[in-house]
């Protein structure tokens, strides 16, 4: 089926036949004036005593696209709208061309399921197959190491662009990151509103000796100086195994 829409009118141009229970079979193409070149388009088919419309998103002029099988399910009065959308300007064309699907002996008594995507779900894929196309065909990342830098991938070197900072990047997670032990486990949250996640138990940790790490003890050396004599002296407490410690001629000595 053919249409011509000029400045705000939409006219069918041909006489084909439409058979009710048609499906993936009937075309349409519309034809758009130029004042029509800038919009978005978007074909309306509707039946008569049906309060349901089918759309058909991103027309192009005289291109061929599948009639909505919904509005050829039986035998009928079929409508034809379009409408364009341009930033904040919409237009529409006036009144609505129509076709008639006939009877066949094939020709179901009632309507199949709508296969026919909504408006919406059409829009969703056209922006999520764009997305796809920007990120995975257009764009490269790289890095200095101190920045994120992109480029359009048909761009020279230094057409590129700063994505953003590796300092601000870890800055920003600096501010917002907190990391605090919790009994036996160390736990991590994001933000003053985030839930505490557990990072990983002490017992899993184990010192250089196979210690186990479940009591989150840091065994050092303390010293300790009397004020009344002046005497330095050192702590070891049990199980430490670290520098040793000396006074020697008056120096003290630390063996490693």
């Amino acid at each position: 089926m053919d249409f011509y829409v000029s400045n705000q009118k939409i006219t069918r141009t041909d006489n084909d036949v439409s058979g009710a229970g048609t499906r993936g079979f009937l075309k349409f193409r519309i034809v758009f004036s130029p004042e029509w070149d800038a919009y978005t388009k978007t074909a309306v088919f509707s039946r008569k005593g049906s309060d349901r419309s089918y759309y058909v998103y991103d027309i192009i002029s005289g291109a061929e696209y599948d009639v909505p099988a919904e509005v050829l399910c039986s035998p009928g009065i079929c409508y034809v709208n379009v409408f364009g959308n341009i930033g904040d300007s919409r237009t529409a064309a006036s009144g609505t061309a129509f076709f008639v699907v006939e009877k066949n002996a094939a020709s179901p008594e009632t309507a199949d399921d709508e296969i026919t995507p909504s408006l919406f779900a059409q829009l969703s894929s056209k922006i999520d197959g764009a997305i796809s196309q920007f990120f995975s065909k257009s764009v490269v990342l790289s890095s200095d190491g101190k920045n994120v830098f992109w480029k359009y991938r048909d761009e020279e070197e230094d057409e590129k662009r700063t994505l953003f900072s590796l300092d601000s990047l870890l800055s920003d997670m600096a501010g917002s990151f907190r990391i605090e032990r919790d009994g036996g486990a160390v736990k991590w949250k994001c933000g003053d509103d985030g839930e505490w996640e557990e990072l990983f138990e002490l017992s899993s940790l184990k010192g250089d000796k196979g210690d186990d790490g479940k009591t989150g003890n840091v065994i050092f050396a303390s010293f300790d100086v009397d004020p009344v004599t002046g005497l330095l002296s050192i702590n070891t407490p049990v199980g430490y195994d670290g520098p040793g410690f000396s006074i020697k001629s008056g120096h003290l000595e630390v063996t490693v």
